[in-house]
């Protein structure tokens, strides 16, 4: 973790690289100071100008002249180069060298000063109504029609995150930790009057839902960066969305709850395990198995009686089986508890034929999911330098609290649900 430098230490480094470009061109530290400080100034003018120039009007659109990640990345790479002058890593024959490099290397941006007041209208001025509390699975600051493009892809591939729906992390917590009821109370009619009232000592314990992180990345070569046209802005857009999702759903599904994984659905302790051992499956033996699940939650678990407050989850290939092999009288529109969510992030290679998937019956109303807002972008310049590359990595926390309610899910595994044959 970053160590935070106090502002006095801070003046001091700065004061320290201002003696050293002294010592080696000759020019006084005042001059030195006079110059950086007319430059900083001359950054907060163009920021302020271009603000008020683009009040009205975004600044990254589709067909703009202007990339989003061109700019992120120039704007990085130049904040990399001017801390490290400020550190008084490099000579004073470096400064002018990096202070014009990122401009050199991204002509195309115009001056850094443009590029940062260019960022700086994206919070400002392209404001979107996007939450974590939105059902979707992600939401990304940045230019309004990339924020569409990225959370229409994360939604697209996180199913099972916007069926169950995400709510804020509370600030200042590591983990959720929702008590449950193990032992409940009772109630009940007395026999006769004065009788005495039903009793039933509660008994309480808690699964804590560890914060996770959800990350994504992709990577350009400098050349890629550098010539980037504004309209691959959406191809990036979309490849991040679509991977924050991806592992979204894998998290929701089989997280760990260690190594920075939250808890998953199949981690969590004292849930219902519904077995299909069967050598020649049947699309109608499953929905049988389906029912079984969603009368251990409502009859054994912590369910409610009305099949319409669950949610059977399917991953798309055991979905397409049971469209293809309608059996008996089962419909096209295959019967089972609630409604039905195709999730990609369920594992297709358990058991000893390493091919076989799994599904749950859940009752979504005890499970829920939070997650940070919004996705963060981070540009890394330093892990692929070697090969003339830039990483852009998109990241998120989530945290589950499906801890508290094991009786809420039912799985379904074992021989009967090997790879189909469509």
């Amino acid at each position: 973790m970053p160590r935070v430098i106090s502002n006095e230490e801070l003046a001091k480094r700065r004061y320290e690289s201002m003696e050293e470009e002294s010592r080696q061109t000759g020019e006084s530290i005042w001059d030195i100071m006079a110059r950086r400080n007319w430059r900083e100034r001359s950054r907060e003018e163009a920021r302020a100008q271009f603000r008020a120039s683009t009040k009205s009007n975004g600044v990254y659109k589709p067909d703009g002249e202007h990339s989003y990640f061109r700019d992120l990345i120039a704007d990085t790479m130049a904040r990399s180069h001017s801390q490290r002058v400020e550190d008084a890593t490099f000579g004073a024959s470096d400064v002018a060298r990096l202070g014009a490099g990122v401009g050199e290397l991204f002509a195309a941006v115009g001056s850094i000063e443009e590029v940062q007041a260019r960022l700086a209208t994206v919070a400002s001025v392209e404001k979107r109504d996007v939450t974590s509390a939105d059902p979707g699975a992600a939401a990304f600051l940045g230019p309004g029609y990339l924020g569409e493009l990225f959370n229409t892809a994360a939604r697209a591939e996180a199913s099972l995150a916007g069926a169950l729906g995400l709510q804020p992390i509370p600030p200042g917590v590591k983990q959720i930790d929702i008590p449950r009821l193990d032992t409940g109370a009772s109630a009940a009619v007395p026999a006769t009057e004065g009788a005495n009232v039903s009793e039933t000592d509660v008994d309480g314990a808690s699964q804590p839902g560890k914060i996770g992180i959800i990350s994504g990345r992709s990577d350009l070569s400098i050349q890629a960066a550098e010539f980037m046209d504004p309209s691959f802005d959406s191809v990036i857009a979309k490849d991040l969305g679509k991977a924050i999702g991806s592992a979204l759903d894998a998290q929701l599904i089989a997280g760990t709850n260690a190594n920075n994984q939250t808890l998953g659905l199949a981690t969590v302790t004292g849930i219902k395990s519904i077995s299909y051992t069967d050598a020649s499956a049947t699309s109608q033996e499953f929905i049988g198995k389906c029912w079984a699940a969603y009368d251990a939650i409502a009859n054994g678990g912590q369910g409610t009686a009305s099949p319409d407050a669950y949610m059977t989850v399917l991953h798309p290939r055991r979905l397409a089986w049971l469209y293809a092999n309608p059996q008996n009288a089962q419909s096209l529109d295959p019967r089972v508890p609630g409604r039905i969510v195709p999730c990609a992030g369920l594992r297709t290679a358990l058991g000893a034929s390493t091919s076989e998937d799994e599904s749950f019956v859940l009752l979504p109303a005890e499970l829920p999911v939070f997650a940070s807002s919004p996705v963060s972008i981070v540009v890394d310049e330093n892990s692929l330098s070697g090969t003339m590359q830039i990483r852009l990595v998109a990241y998120r926390a989530v945290a589950t609290g499906f801890g508290r309610a094991p009786g809420a899910i039912a799985r379904i595994s074992g021989t009967g649900m090997i790879a189909p044959v469509l």
